[in-house]
């Protein structure tokens, strides 16, 4: 069956696994096992597992200014993003590359769509796909990096490269290849090479621009919306955010 994105027409992407039922949520198909605590020890069982096994106590990700921060001082941007990331973790290739115990293996289906990829919204898919990236991207990603010269930051399923010189073609072709042998093609509608003397790239909720970051159009209209409706709580975090981000310019 082919993965359709849910838009609020048609149907559900895939039928609601074992434990799950489908949910519509801001225009986009989700799965919930709220009502079955079977499933949700599971997926309980299978974070605690994946914690303990990587050193970790709860499953950690990285602030998003974080992996910013790394780029603040480069001139040259290329930003990619794989395409449907989920559906490309397979359940055997999973189980096997983060060497979980059999018992995980025999009850796939509470964490993986029966012809497709993880399930989307269930409480372990996050932790199972951040891990299975570091196994199967990030551990050869750090040597090919080191040896185009390029520094390199992810966040969930977005990647940003970045230099002090120019981004070549033939470099971003290695890493497409690199991504594709990892079995995660790149979406060429979100991939893009900038020089930040010239254009602008929004990563994050962060707009680069020559030698400083500023927010981007977008936040101005949240904030007035939020202006407009007296949403006090929610002008404080956007606030708060805008300081942040702002801050960023101090190191760069």
């Amino acid at each position: 069956m082919k993965r359709r994105k849910g838009d609020g027409a048609g149907p559900p992407p895939y039928p609601a696994p074992p434990g799950f039922r489908a949910v519509l949520a801001n225009g986009r198909w989700t799965y919930s096992a709220n009502e079955s605590p079977i499933v949700l020890s599971w997926h309980e069982s299978m974070i605690e597992e994946l914690c303990e096994q990587y050193g970790l106590e709860r499953a950690s990700f990285p602030d998003s200014l974080e992996c910013v921060r790394p780029h603040l001082r480069h001139r040259f941007l290329l930003k990619m993003d794989l395409a449907d990331a989920y559906g490309h973790v397979k359940p055997f290739g999973a189980f096997t590359m983060l060497d979980l115990p059999g018992e995980y293996e025999e009850h796939w289906q509470y964490f993986f769509h029966r012809d497709g990829g993880l399930i989307q919204g269930a409480p372990a898919s996050s932790i199972i796909f951040h891990f299975y990236v570091r196994v199967m991207v990030e551990r050869d990603l750090l040597d090919l990096c080191r040896d185009l010269g390029l520094t390199w930051s992810r966040y969930v399923d977005d990647f940003l490269f970045s230099s002090n010189t120019f981004i070549t073609p033939r470099t971003q072709k290695r890493l497409k290849h690199h991504f594709a042998a990892c079995g995660f093609p790149i979406n060429p509608r979100k991939t893009r090479a900038v020089d930040r003397r010239k254009e602008t790239l929004v990563h994050l909720g962060v707009q680069f621009e020559n030698h400083r970051v500023v927010l981007p159009d977008s936040f101005n209209q949240k904030l007035n919306i939020a202006s407009q409706w007296g949403d006090q709580t929610y002008i404080r975090q956007l606030e708060l955010w805008r300081n942040r981000v702002l801050a960023l310019n101090d190191d760069a």
